[in-house]
């Protein structure tokens, strides 16, 4: 189900044009949807932006928590940072975390700009 969201941190804002969700298998038991939000990428061509794009992954963690706590839980950033380093497939990041969500996507900061891609 593609989102709309428009956010602003730190005096960046940023209009996510949407966020495709690659889905997993839900629970039938549980009526509430549960994703994960991967740590983006740093894309930037200096590896020192890393904090940038961890606080970004933070912020979208905490916005896309607020949605509807009651239908969409949303895995904690401490969790979803175990994943940064990848060598997991969406699937098995799905299973170990039991969601049936995952938003992954990278970030480049150069000069005043920031640009957000979700995959």
């Amino acid at each position: 189900m593609p989102m709309n969201p428009s956010w602003t941190s730190g005096g960046i804002s940023a209009d996510i044009p949407y966020l495709p969700l690659l889905a997993a298998q839900a629970t039938a038991k549980d009526s509430r949807l549960a994703l994960v939000v991967l740590p983006l990428r740093n894309l930037s061509d200096d590896p020192q932006q890393e904090y940038f794009s961890d606080g970004l992954t933070e912020e979208l963690i905490a916005q896309i928590g607020r949605i509807d706590p009651s239908q969409l839980g949303v895995i904690a950033r401490a969790s979803a940072m175990k994943y940064k380093q990848g060598g997991k497939g969406i699937s098995q990041i799905a299973k170990e975390l039991d969601v049936n969500y995952a938003l992954e996507g990278s970030v480049r900061r150069h000069g005043g700009a920031c640009e957000f891609r979700s995959l």
